[in-house]
């Protein structure tokens, strides 16, 4: 995943879809796999209107990216693939904005340090 690449968002915040504005880790870091931070600008928001959400389309957000297309080889020989790039919002201090992950993660984020999106997570694969 690089620059202007699109993400599906899988948290409870009410974004859908995000666009990669900057991988961050580098200079001139050009891709992001699984674990990596992205500045990311959300493209689509759900509409609610019982409830105000909690982003608007438009903003810039950090995000975390939990899964991607590109197979992630594993020490053991197994592999972990998604059908598409997702990401998790983060807020200040790189904490979760939203209070839900709908999506499994990958083991990979259980011993990083964003335990607390792999602990909102269902289930890890």
């Amino acid at each position: 995943m690089q620059v202007q690449t699109y993400f599906k968002v899988c948290d409870n915040s009410g974004a859908k879809i995000a666009k990669c504005i900057k991988v961050l880790g580098g200079f001139q870091k050009r891709y992001a796999k699984v674990g990596d931070l992205v500045i990311v600008s959300l493209q689509t928001v759900k509409t609610n209107l019982k409830k105000k959400n909690r982003v608007q389309a438009g903003d810039l957000y950090k995000a975390l990216v939990v899964s991607s297309k590109r197979a992630r080889q594993r020490k053991n020989g197994s592999s972990f693939a998604s059908k598409e790039g997702v990401i998790v919002l983060l807020g200040n201090n790189l904490q979760p904005i939203a209070s839900r992950v709908l999506t499994p993660l990958g083991k990979e984020l259980r011993y990083s340090r964003f335990m607390k999106v792999g602990s909102l997570a269902p289930t890890l694969l």
